[in-house]
């Protein structure tokens, strides 16, 4: 990763290194050092750094696998919330359940009332036609 490279070179940048209290352990069984790296768009960030490896060694590759990483989740997330602004706009219409009910009830009543009154008409009219 370029960056990381750059970063200790950068003018805008500035590192702080400490020593590891959680016993961090470089892929060479040494205890690594927490380096701090205060830049402007990742100020304090804390990387594991051993005094024994390249830039390019594990700890690249291990800032390349945390980036894609986040990466994919950002993306996950952005999908999420447009799932979100989506199902929102799809209930904007709805209305309250119970009122939903007594209109769905209210229907069913007049259907009903309709079916029994359409049956009257249809039993009159065969009526009307045998005379």
């Amino acid at each position: 990763m370029a960056q990381s490279a750059s970063l200790s070179q950068s003018a805008s940048s500035s590192n702080i290194e400490s020593n590891n209290e959680n016993g961090v352990l470089c892929n060479c069984n040494r205890t690594t050092k927490i380096v701090r790296v205060w830049t402007k768009d990742n100020p304090g960030r804390r990387f594991y750094g051993c005094p024994d490896q390249k830039p390019n060694g594990w700890q690249h590759l291990a800032l390349v696998e945390a980036r894609d990483i986040m990466r994919e989740q950002k993306e996950e997330i952005k999908n999420l919330k447009e799932e979100v602004r989506k199902l929102s706009r799809d209930t904007e219409g709805v209305q309250d359940p119970t009122a939903v009910k007594e209109e769905l009830k209210q229907t069913g009543k007049n259907w009903h009332l309709d079916s029994w009154l359409g049956y009257g008409s249809s039993i009159n009219n065969l009526g009307d036609q045998e005379l």
